[in-house]
């Protein structure tokens, strides 16, 4: 037995998280169909900070739950290595 479930956001160590569980992954050669990856959208990821966190406006297709951001963020996540076989979106 042991972990088969992984909880990633696109925000976890600014994104970072789910290109080290994706190495670790290949790494180990973990089964695919074995494990479950999960993964969250809301904020945005590769600006600063103090950005994100106060200003108002400035992103308004990079962050929340805008249409384009919701599909950027599917897209993103079926290019990381671990890349899912399949997607569930729920709100």
């Amino acid at each position: 037995m042991g972990i088969q479930t992984f909880d990633t956001a696109n925000v976890y160590s600014n994104g970072l998280s789910k290109v080290i569980l994706g190495k670790v992954i290949k790494q180990l050669n973990l089964p695919r169909d074995e494990i479950v990856i999960m993964t969250k959208v809301y904020f945005n990821v590769g600006h600063r900070v103090d950005e994100i966190m106060f200003r108002r406006g400035g992103y308004p297709n990079e962050h929340g739950l805008s249409r384009k951001h919701i599909f950027d963020s599917i897209k993103h996540s079926l290019e990381e290595p671990y890349a899912p076989r399949a997607i569930f979106g729920h709100s």
